[in-house]
């Protein structure tokens, strides 16, 4: 599962876990925001980064997303998954349009899988 099946309607936020937990996006934003204050005092928290990165992306907040998901790559340069999810992001927040540091992530990502869907 990964944020992609979310947000391309694969999953269904109001009955996820097979309708056994629904998903709230009012606590989900709160969670987010003290997540984020968090990270402004341990900017070094690479696994924080990418939880905030994919917070972002179920609250729909792309350019946070790929700003967030950027903060990882930052901690770990090359990382496969943070890549695909950073060129992602930074695609969505462009209404879809790849943008040139997307594409550079992409590029990444299939320089070392070339089958990977994601890129």
């Amino acid at each position: 599962m990964t944020d992609a099946d979310l947000l391309l309607g694969y999953l269904d936020e109001r009955s996820f876990l097979g309708g056994d937990f629904a998903l709230d996006r009012a606590a989900a934003g709160l969670a987010v925001a003290r997540l984020a204050e968090r990270l402004a005092r341990a900017p070094e928290d690479l696994e924080g980064w990418t939880m905030l990165g994919r917070s972002y992306t179920f609250l729909e907040r792309y350019a946070d997303a790929a700003e967030s998901y950027g903060r990882a790559l930052a901690l770990k340069p090359g990382d496969l998954d943070l890549s695909a999810a950073y060129g992602e992001a930074l695609t969505v927040a462009n209404n879809g349009i790849v943008p040139p540091r997307a594409r550079e992530a992409f590029d990444t990502v299939l320089r070392a899988k070339p089958d990977d869907f994601r890129a």
